[in-house]
């Protein structure tokens, strides 16, 4: 599978073959529930809406069943659960109120699975449980994805890697926005 080029007419897309196969061209292609795109533009924040809701629904469920568990089972839960929030290292939004929006329910799950009232400092609560917050769970993310794209163990991905057009990408600038 490869991506259309927004300007080009399908037709006259170049072929390109892998392992005597030729690859056919699409516009959009759902792999593991995540729509990857030729275009950023889908990042409008429905990407961000369903994890934000994924998460939500996680977190309800967690709350109600663990209720009377341990501060150490809870802590599990939530580092098994939220430590990867799913698709974030490829999540390109045109806003930072999109990227708010998901903090603020990373934050809120938090306090709902650990009773956690609105006037303590969320900052101080996961530091004094040993957990990371919002923007280093992202970062782990970033970093994880990047680090498989960059040091690949295929031949094909490490040529398109290397390539001068990757580091002009809105994905690879968006890593580096994270992680620096």
């Amino acid at each position: 599978m490869r991506f259309g080029i927004n300007n080009l007419k399908p037709d006259s897309y170049p072929s390109i073959c892998l392992n005597d196969r030729e690859l056919s061209w699409v516009n959009s292609y759902c792999y593991l529930g995540y729509d990857v795109m030729n275009v950023i533009k889908h990042m409008d924040g429905m990407e961000i809406d369903k994890r934000c809701h994924a998460m939500r629904v996680r977190a309800n469920i967690l709350a109600t069943r663990f209720y009377n568990a341990s501060e150490s089972v809870k802590k599990l839960l939530f580092i098994t659960y939220f430590s990867n929030i799913y698709c974030s290292s490829l999540w390109v939004p045109r806003t930072q109120k999109c990227i708010n929006k998901a903090r603020v329910t990373f934050n809120n799950c938090f306090r709902l699975l650990f009773g956690v009232k609105g006037q303590h400092s969320i900052s101080h609560e996961f530091v004094k449980r040993g957990i990371n917050a919002f923007g280093a769970v992202r970062r782990n993310c970033c970093f994880s994805l990047m680090k498989r794209a960059l040091f690949p163990k295929s031949d094909t991905i490490r040529d398109l890697v290397n390539d001068a057009a990757f580091n002009t990408t809105d994905i690879y600038t968006e890593w580096c926005k994270v992680l620096m």
